[in-house]
């Protein structure tokens, strides 16, 4: 199971701690399960530090709520940036 969050939303871009934990439980609650394979950022906001989203990944991570995180729609840089964090 795939699954994506932080969708902006008009003049929000969703990316922060509050959303993303958001979106999964809205994820699960649509697909009927408690894990996904692979959970991915759909959308990137420089502003934000790619520590903030690798954290609540982590987090999710260790938990057992999700078996892998990844981004799309993110530039190679911020990947990178996220690799490192």
């Amino acid at each position: 199971i795939i699954s994506k969050c932080a969708h902006h939303d008009g003049d929000r871009k969703r990316v922060s701690r509050k959303d993303i934990l958001e979106d999964y439980a809205v994820s699960t609650d649509l697909l009927g399960t408690d894990y996904i394979d692979i959970y991915m950022l759909h959308r990137d906001d420089p502003e934000v530090p790619v520590a903030v989203s690798v954290e609540v990944f982590n987090e999710l991570h260790e938990q057992g709520k999700i078996g892998a995180f990844g981004a799309s729609n993110w530039t190679h840089e911020r990947i990178c940036l996220a690799a490192a964090a």
